[in-house]
């Protein structure tokens, strides 16, 4: 890292680590105020981060600043606020055909500018924890590290990156990526946010299912051979669930992007916000709404969002955990340690009980409960661990209650 670079980087302060095990951090500049997102790529085309430096593509973060360091690649890239589609199918929540293919049409709106660049560059992740949904009802395409320009004289990706499930088979040495390559991943989100499932376990009924086997075909010169030959099927499904309203099917893609609004920002609008903020507006349990910058996700539960009416809420209960334990007595005068023990045991099960709830640093991936889709099951299931934590609590005094001689 040259004198500049060390120079621009050192005017982002940490706020709060996003990710640990992936060196994610919210970072504030010194200066300005701003907010941004600071990452370090061990994986990554510095090509493409120098492009896309000098060239903001209208619907990913755009980047701010970029620096080597050794072999890692430094990047400040601009702070989305929202819930990724995989947060929302997460908690069990399935779209309609016709919602799912509103949110891909916009999917496919970001692909189209990526694809037009000289060279054009295919994105390779697409998947449902990289495509986020901000409050103004915009779609955002997230981590750039897995693309690349797509290079039409080689026979095959020289990096085998990608989602298992999501990746295109040339992803894994079959071929090199292309347009096709991203339209794969398409097929792949269109079918799990309609079904739950990848296209292996099966296909929606009907058309869709038709446009989604077609994505998803083995061979890329059987898929689709642009964005835009996606995008006029996907309008003509539209327009055949919803024909009065409905413009001609025959309307070119042309006509589809003009139909799009963008906001003044350059990022498309849902077709449909309302349809698809039924199905987004119920957060995962546990999730708490994007509030205002800076986050704080290393806050306790009640404090993460700064509202004070939540953070007066965590204080009454937090005092009230700790009045309850710390004037917890005894009948036996004898057993001032075992006394000890039981309020220690109250108060360490009550925080217990409220951290795992609250999916604190998140405790559920400890137990797998971020995999249950189904709200119900997931409930049941956070519920199970807080009994067993009361309970082993319970059996651990009792049984030194009994050990003492108690």
């Amino acid at each position: 890292m040259n004198t500049s670079d060390s120079l621009a980087l050192s005017c982002y302060q940490q706020v709060a680590v996003l990710d640990k095990e992936h060196d994610v951090i919210l970072v504030q500049h010194s200066t300005t105020g701003s907010i941004y997102v600071r990452k370090r790529l061990s994986v990554y085309n510095i090509d493409v981060y120098r492009y896309l430096l000098d060239h903001h593509i209208r619907g990913i973060p755009a980047i701010e600043e970029i620096a080597c360091q050794d072999k890692d690649l430094i990047v400040i890239e601009e702070y989305i606020s929202g819930r990724t589609l995989q947060a929302i199918l997460d908690n069990g929540n399935m779209f309609s055909a016709s919602e799912a293919v509103r949110i891909v049409q916009q999917l496919c709106m970001i692909l189209r500018e990526m694809h037009s660049a000289e060279p054009p560059i295919i994105h390779r992740d697409i998947k449902p924890s990289n495509i986020i949904i901000t409050p103004d009802e915009t779609i955002r395409l997230l981590d750039m590290n897995a693309a690349r320009f797509s290079a039409v004289d080689k026979a095959e990706d020289t990096a085998l990156l990608g989602t298992y499930g999501y990746a295109a088979p040339e992803q894994f040495g079959f071929g090199s990526s292309n347009a096709q390559t991203d339209l794969y991943s398409v097929g792949v989100l269109l079918c799990e946010m309609i079904t739950g499932h990848l296209p292996k376990e099966g296909l929606p009924e009907g058309k869709v299912g038709e446009i989604i086997r077609k994505c998803t075909r083995i061979d890329p010169e059987d898929r689709y051979a642009s964005v835009d030959d996606l995008l006029e099927v996907l309008h003509k499904f539209l327009a055949s669930t919803a024909p009065i309203d409905a413009k001609p099917a025959q309307e070119t893609a042309r006509e589809i992007n003009q139909e799009i609004p963008l906001r003044p920002s350059g990022e498309a609008v849902l077709s449909s916000p309302a349809t698809f903020t039924k199905a987004a507006s119920v957060p995962p349990s546990g999730y708490e709404a994007p509030g205002p910058a800076p986050v704080r996700p290393k806050a306790l539960p009640g404090f993460r969002t700064g509202s004070p009416t939540n953070m007066a809420i965590a204080i009454i209960g937090y005092a009230l955990l700790f009045y309850i334990g710390l004037t917890l007595t005894s009948s036996n005068a004898a057993s001032p340690v075992f006394l000890l023990m039981e309020k220690a045991a109250i108060i360490l099960c009550g925080l217990f009980v409220v951290f795992f709830t609250c999916d604190y640093k998140g405790m559920w991936g400890l137990f797998r409960i971020d995999r249950i889709r189904s709200p119900k099951w997931k409930t049941a299931a956070i519920i199970l661990i807080d009994s067993a934590a009361a309970l082993i609590s319970v059996l651990l005094t009792g049984f030194a209650a009994s050990m003492a001689g108690i």
